[in-house]
């Protein structure tokens, strides 16, 4: 396709193979410009490309949880969306993404805290001057568990751990469950995470 942007010719490829489809995706693109949707020089900026916005970010920010974020998108997110223009990210991506995850058995909390990431990512390049992203993905959160409730004493745990020891009516020696309270008290785990430790 070809349109004038500020007096230029500007040439695009419309990536269709109809004509009545590449004139619409022309007249698309130029309703877009014009409304200030897109730009013409950020075409084509692919997810990967702003994975080093939201490190910088975390860094200024002195955020110590990069770990998880980087952790996050190579294992899940860069598979599925690195490669994807940003422009034309939409609900469907996200709802896609949602279930190749559920799919794989992650959590509510954990699909929605990746999803954040890239949410973060794209309302940094929206910041920038000029706008790099005029998008954001945003999305209902996900329903989640129920965050933990309670915790026990340390005279609680103390009966506990007592419990656990051999006892003379038990043949079984029960005190990896003591290890276990000890760990999940000082360090406020989950029960799940401390099995799979």
């Amino acid at each position: 396709m070809k349109f004038y942007q500020n007096g230029k010719p500007v040439r695009e490829s419309t990536e269709k193979t109809k004509e009545l489809a590449a004139r619409k995706a022309m007249r698309q693109r130029i309703t877009a410009l014009e409304a200030g949707q897109a730009s013409i020089e950020f075409r084509g900026l692919k997810v990967a490309d702003l994975i080093p916005l939201i490190e910088r970010d975390y860094a200024d920010r002195q955020q110590r949880s990069w770990d998880r974020v980087e952790y996050a998108w190579r294992c899940h997110l860069e598979p599925f969306f690195a490669k994807r223009r940003v422009e034309e990210l939409g609900s469907d991506d996200r709802d896609d993404y949602v279930e190749k995850r559920q799919d794989e058995e992650a959590s509510n909390a954990t699909i929605s805290r990746e999803l954040s990431y890239l949410n973060r990512m794209l309302e940094l390049r929206r910041q920038t001057t000029p706008r790099k992203v005029t998008n954001s993905l945003k999305f209902k959160r996900l329903t989640e568990n129920n965050p933990r409730q309670g915790f026990i004493t340390r005279k609680q745990l103390q009966k506990f751990t007592e419990a656990c020891h051999i006892s003379k009516n038990s043949s079984r020696d029960q005190r990896h469950y003591a290890a276990l309270a000890i760990l999940g008290y000082h360090l406020g785990w989950r029960s799940k995470e401390l099995r799979d430790l």
